[in-house]
């Protein structure tokens, strides 16, 4: 009995540390199937995440990264290296990761938590590195000496004197001068009133602007009084009388003058009047197409009434008038009256073509001298409404006269007759915009385009 407690005795250290053997294997196996598990899970997950902080060391702001050369091989510090994911997940607080396990539908109403690891304090040592390089520093740049600065002076250095630069001031004003008399025609011992006007737009100031004027050949006098004057000076009294007109005036930005300029014509004058007016200076003026104005009227001869070639009422006696000839005639007053009254005005004659007249290409106008209105306009092609021959004028004895030819005769049963006197056109001025009031002028004229045999009138008849 005593042997057998004695080898029981013996066989027990035995038997303890296989079995201390047996738990190690265990615990290490476990440890085991835990990393691998944990491996393969993250490798083959569809989706992960992880905290962005991974345990790395990296400082980009450090001399390893901002002073590197170029070209070298350097062994890398294992500090900076980044922990792989696995071992972050316990190194991370609060990281979470998605697993490889499809989810399993939960109701809609079923509120899901995800699972969050416990965060825990363990300490990790970098791995000593097995490899080792060798670092090769690159040549050591050429450094250039800089040159010392000049010790500084305890007195303070003079100031470098400006040269001043005379850039001359260019002056520029827009001077500008306007001229009428307001009237296109003239004739013998006419007075004609100009009106002249010289404004300074600027921007600068005038001193010494010149105007000028030549008088035209068929002006016998004149005079030129300023009127008005604006922020200028230099213009005096009554300037003229028969020479050339010149001023010098002063005129500052914004300012102007006006000169009224009273002109008597001579008894036989010839062509048109043309009154041409300047200013100048001497600075520079941006816009010199207005430094001249130009007023030209046309030489016309005004017949009275009652002094004319052809009888009144018409006679057959014709007046003629040549292509691009115009005659103004004087009607008796108080003339020819714009009142909005239908009835017609004025009967016009032309030769006459028994038993109609034999119309021409012509123009009928009433003014007052200054301002014409046209009444009648035979050869354009556009029906005068407020004519007896604004139908048209299809069959009659010389053809169509529709479009206005020259030379067309209207058969007088076309046109109306007025009681004791022989057919023509009667005309209405009123209704066709004309300004009420009393024109004391008729004028007829001759327009190009036609045959060139000019026009013959048989007289003209006023109620």
């Amino acid at each position: 009995m005593g042997k057998n407690r004695m080898s029981q005795e013996e066989n027990f250290p035995e038997r303890e540390r296989r079995d201390w053997v047996i738990i190690l294997f265990i615990v290490l196996f476990g440890l085991l199937c835990v990393i691998l598990a944990g491996g393969w899970a993250i490798r083959f997950s569809p989706t992960w995440s992880l905290n962005t902080d991974m345990g790395s060391n990296i400082d980009p702001n450090s001399d390893f990264l901002t002073n590197l050369p170029g070209g070298f091989i350097e062994p890398l510090d294992p500090s900076i290296l980044t922990q792989p994911a696995w071992i972050n997940v316990f190194l991370t607080p609060s990281a979470s990761f998605e697993t490889s396990i499809p989810a399993t539908p939960l109701p809609t109403n079923t509120p899901v938590s995800a699972v969050t690891f416990v965060p825990t304090t363990i300490s990790t040592f970098p791995p000593t590195p097995t490899n080792t390089f060798v670092y090769i520093p690159p040549p050591p740049p050429t450094n250039t000496p800089k040159p010392k600065p000049p010790p500084s002076s305890t007195s303070p250095p003079s100031p470098t004197p400006i040269t001043p630069t005379n850039t001359p001031t260019i002056l520029s004003a827009d001077l500008q001068i306007t001229k009428d008399n307001g009237v296109v025609v003239y004739e013998a011992d006419d007075i004609l009133i100009y009106s002249v006007t010289v404004t300074n737009n600027g921007p600068g100031n005038l001193t010494g602007a010149v105007i000028s004027d030549n008088i035209p050949v068929q002006i016998a006098t004149w005079d030129w009084t300023c009127t008005t004057i604006t922020n200028a000076s230099g213009c005096d009294g009554v300037i003229g009388s028969n020479g050339n007109f010149t001023d010098t005036i002063d005129i500052q930005n914004g300012g102007s003058i006006v000169y009224t300029v009273t002109a008597n014509i001579s008894t036989n004058p010839s062509g048109n009047l043309v009154n041409l007016a300047t200013v100048t200076s001497g600075i520079n003026d941006p816009v010199p197409g207005n430094n001249s104005a130009m007023d030209t009227d046309e030489l016309v001869e005004i017949l009275p009434y009652g002094n004319l070639d052809f009888g009144l009422p018409p006679d057959g006696n014709d007046q003629g008038l040549s292509d691009g000839e115009s005659l103004i005639i004087a009607l008796p007053s108080p003339g020819l009256i714009v009142n909005g009254d239908p009835s017609w005005d004025l009967i016009y004659f032309e030769q006459s073509n028994p038993p109609g007249i034999q119309m021409d290409r012509v123009i009928l106008q009433i003014g007052d001298g200054s301002n014409w209105y046209t009444v009648l306009n035979w050869g354009d092609g556009v029906s005068d409404y407020n004519t007896n021959i604004a139908i048209p004028l299809v069959g009659n004895s010389g053809g169509d006269c529709s479009g206005e030819p020259d030379n067309c005769v209207i058969d007088g049963t076309l046109l109306s007759v007025e009681s004791g006197y022989p057919t023509g056109i009667t005309i209405d001025v009123d209704g066709l915009g004309i300004p009420a009031g009393a024109y004391p002028y008729l004028r007829i004229l001759v327009t190009a385009g036609g045959d060139n045999d000019g026009v013959a009138i048989d007289g003209f008849f006023l109620p």
